[in-house]
């Protein structure tokens, strides 16, 4: 228990991973609704209000999200080009009853992920098999999106920056990005859903919008 704040504190006996830690903290977590939270993310009062607001209305729904700002060494930063480019794939959810369409969810995903991890509320009672892959070390949540998009089931959006995602040198997003992990693994899925050329045009693109983030 953390004697500050009397939040208990689980600790995984688990493989050493990403998809291994959030796998533990889903299967962790005793209430309907979970946010997998990073230890350097900043969440807004209204975050919680917001997403159970949103959640609710189409309770069905495997998730709820929303959208967010960067925070790079103090600085708040939203007009990235490739949150730009996040924001746009996003535009179909300004509609709600797109949450659930599964032809919409396929487009979207099919041109990258602009489903932010940790801006994202799960609805555990509609997650009982879910897990994440461990084939993944960046894109594992993009991965995992794209098999809940399958399903019955859909995404509900908040379309307000209700958290800030922190980017540091040492963050696993930027370390992958350094070791051109997250490049490759964009790659790959890429190539799960579409031609070679188009795919390697996609993930080119994405590439270029890292390179020209501002020290991303």
């Amino acid at each position: 228990m953390d004697p500050k704040y009397k939040i208990p504190v689980i600790v995984s006996k688990q493989a050493p991973g990403i998809a291994s830690d959030w796998n533990f903290a889903l299967e962790s977590c005793e209430t309907q609704y979970c946010t997998l939270a990073h230890q350097d993310d900043i969440y807004f009062p209204e975050y919680t209000e917001k997403m159970l607001k949103a959640i609710k209305k189409l309770p069905q729904n495997f998730i709820a999200f929303c959208d967010y700002k960067e925070l790079k060494d103090n600085s708040s930063r939203f007009w990235l080009l490739y949150l730009i480019v996040k924001r746009i794939l996003l535009l179909p959810f300004y509609l709600k009853h797109n949450w659930q369409s599964t032809l919409v969810k396929k487009i979207i995903l099919r041109l990258g992920c602009p489903v932010c991890c940790p801006s994202v509320t799960y609805n555990l009672d509609m997650l009982k098999d879910f897990h994440f892959s461990s084939e993944y070390t960046i894109n594992l949540d993009w991965n995992a999106w794209l098999e809940l998009s399958e399903k019955e089931g859909g995404f509900n959006f908040v379309p307000k920056s209700l958290m800030q995602h922190r980017i540091s040198s040492e963050s696993e997003t930027s370390t992958g990005l350094n070791e051109n992990r997250r490049q490759n693994e964009d790659k790959i899925i890429f190539q799960r859903l579409w031609p070679k050329y188009i795919a390697s045009a996609l993930a080119k693109i994405y590439e270029f919008c890292y390179a020209n983030s501002k020290g991303r």
